[in-house]
């Protein structure tokens, strides 16, 4: 990756109805065509909006100091993920 010194890891942001994850090197995020951002389906949204996050590679975990709950919901229906400070992700 050209003007990447060191890959540290994604930071994952939401609004209600996307999230976009950024790779970040040591010099910061320094390539923004590789930045991933996803909409959510129609009527769908995270309710409420998540906390931002970093994800580091290689298995060594997250910046969370505690577990996110992560909820989508379509208005009548809830769908509930679980982000651990380790990386683990899971349904609930």
């Amino acid at each position: 990756m050209s003007g990447c010194t060191a890959f540290i890891g994604y930071t994952v942001t939401f609004t209600s109805s996307t999230y976009t994850i950024e790779p970040e090197c040591s010099e910061g995020k320094v390539y923004e065509t590789e930045r991933i951002t996803v909409t959510l389906p129609k009527n769908v949204t995270f309710s409420p909006v998540p906390s931002s996050f970093f994800y580091k590679p290689l298995m060594q975990g997250t910046s969370l100091s505690a577990d996110l709950l992560i909820t989508l919901t379509n208005g009548s229906i809830n769908a509930i993920m679980k982000i651990t400070p380790s990386g683990d992700i899971s349904n609930q």
